[in-house]
């Protein structure tokens, strides 16, 4: 069996299915993601007053609707990220390896031999009070995994992190690279 793969499209759907697998996915944040769309509204309700009602002779019309236009686009390509991120994204484990889904097409698996806490990013991750991500660096690959955002989180997090220090913890033969 390969320590480190690439699978795609039906392998993915494959791999989910095998017994043994738990599947994480992703929750968004929808009151969130509901108030940067309201917010995007705004403001290009905001550029609309501001081209139709004819304010836009002065440089503080045309600043002011540069400026609503830019962060309407912002809020709103911030909105279309996490809502696909959310919906495509996932994580899996098995007694095997380590399954980060990219969408339901392509799937990283890790065997779980190939890991340790400095390699899956334990030591160093990314935590903060509004973001925790995990660099995953195996077989000179970097595999970003996100736990959590202000926009999106696993249904499960402590799941995940039981299931992932649980393998780290069984004995292996080897800890090499693939």
């Amino acid at each position: 069996m390969e320590k480190l793969r690439l699978v795609h499209d039906s392998e993915v759907d494959a791999e989910l299915k095998m017994p043994g697998v738990t599947v994480h996915r992703y929750v968004l944040n929808m009151p969130g993601l509901y108030l940067f769309v309201g917010l995007a509204i705004a403001c290009y309700l905001g550029c609309g007053v501001l081209w139709f009602g004819a304010m836009m002779s002065g440089i503080a019309g045309k600043a002011g609707f540069a400026v609503a236009l830019a962060l309407g686009i912002v809020l709103s390509l911030t909105v279309s990220y996490w809502k696909g991120f959310g919906e495509k994204r996932f994580v899996a484990v098995s007694p095997t390896h380590l399954m980060i889904g990219e969408d339901s097409t392509r799937m990283w698996m890790v065997g779980w031999e190939l890991l340790d806490a400095q390699k899956l990013g334990l030591t160093d991750m990314a935590v903060s009070r509004a973001q925790g991500r995990m660099r995953i660096e195996v077989a000179g690959q970097i595999i970003p995994l996100t736990l959590y955002s202000p926009f999106a989180y696993l249904e499960d997090p402590q799941g995940f992190m039981f299931h992932v220090l649980t393998a780290l913890e069984q004995p292996r033969e080897e800890n090499a690279d693939a």
